[in-house]
């Protein structure tokens, strides 16, 4: 087996269970700016909130948009599909307060404190490869417990680019120190995580929590495993 020094994690939906930490942050966002006055329902924020979301965090990898501009206006576009004119430092309030709900609580991906910290013990070096903001990523490690097994946060703020794109690969590379041979990058999301690790030279192990079908994928990542207990086996 091909010997590395060198783990690269994915953070939301890899080490934090970002998924559920949003959606319980966007359910007090609803609840306590009492957006039942524009939508039918919680799910029907929801929905449109994360099309939404989604929409204008594609723009940011593309660098269509800012960072900042993202974190405000996801809330003013999705309260203007019922509304107008909502007012943008409401929504400056309530993206702080979802930015805050997501770290309020702790939830960690199954087996990821487990694991990181026995990869720590067996003497890998362990980074984070994030597209999130910054700030928010430094208090998920802590709420995570995880900081003193974590040597390099790399942010795709402090790059310029967000994954896929080989550069904030080839970055954290070099701020690590180490070779592309002797690291491995593991993350959930097949195109950004997977795709970009491979076309950036690095093998990759994918977190394969939806059960995507493999054999039906344009390149087969280095590894797959549906939990993070089976990287036991390949490490």
């Amino acid at each position: 087996m091909k010997k590395y020094t060198d783990i690269f994690f994915d953070m939301d939906d890899t080490i934090w269970d970002f998924s559920r930490a949003s959606a319980e942050s966007l359910k007090k966002v609803y609840d306590n700016y009492e957006l039942n006055k524009y939508f039918d329902s919680f799910g029907e924020f929801k929905t449109i909130f994360e099309e939404i979301n989604k929409d204008l965090w594609d723009k940011y990898r593309k660098n269509e948009i800012q960072r900042d501009t993202v974190a405000v206006v996801r809330f003013i576009y999705t309260i203007e599909k019922k509304t107008r004119n909502f007012p943008m430092m409401l929504a400056q309030r309530m993206s702080d307060s979802y930015l805050a709900y997501t770290v309020e609580d702790y939830y960690v991906e199954p087996f990821a404190y487990e694991i990181i910290r026995q990869l720590k013990n067996k003497g890998y070096r362990i980074h984070i490869i994030s597209d999130g903001f910054f700030e928010v990523q430094i208090m998920k490690i802590k709420m995570a417990k995880i900081a003193s097994f974590i040597s390099q946060l790399i942010s795709a703020e402090e790059v310029g680019v967000l994954k896929p794109d080989p550069k904030i690969f080839e970055y954290a590379i070099e701020k690590a120190n180490t070779e592309k041979g002797k690291s491995i990058f593991i993350g959930n999301d097949y195109k950004n995580d997977i795709l970009g690790a491979h076309n950036a030279g690095i093998d990759q192990v994918f977190y394969n929590k939806t059960g995507a079908d493999i054999n039906s994928l344009p390149v087969k990542p280095t590894y797959t495993v549906q939990s993070l207990k089976e990287l036991e086996d390949i490490f």
